[in-house]
């Protein structure tokens, strides 16, 4: 199973041809799409409250880099070192003479 929250994906129309007999069947030709998919649409998918507010944590997540809920109040010092992998300033850019 796969989620992909964000970017339209070709998931649904995939499926949907996998479960076609004649692909099933290995029945396939260049033409396949054309002669077997050209009537396919996909099913209008309504999202209820849930499905929302899931969507606005995962945004919120992404917003904050993923590190929502590893902070502490107290932490020891070896933890608050810059890390480069998570830091997206311009460290990178620096120029050695």
């Amino acid at each position: 199973e796969t989620a992909v929250l964000g970017v339209k994906t070709n998931i649904p129309f995939l499926l949907a041809i996998l479960q076609e007999s004649a692909f099933v069947a290995g029945q396939t030709s260049t033409n396949y799409l054309q002669t077997h998919m050209a009537n396919w649409s996909p099913d209008s998918v309504a999202l209820d409250e849930d499905d929302w507010l899931v969507t606005a944590v995962f945004e919120l997540l992404q917003g904050r880099g993923g590190q929502m809920g590893r902070e502490t109040a107290v932490q020891p010092d070896h933890l608050n070192r810059p890390d480069p992998w998570h830091d997206g300033s311009t460290w990178r850019n620096v120029k050695l003479t």
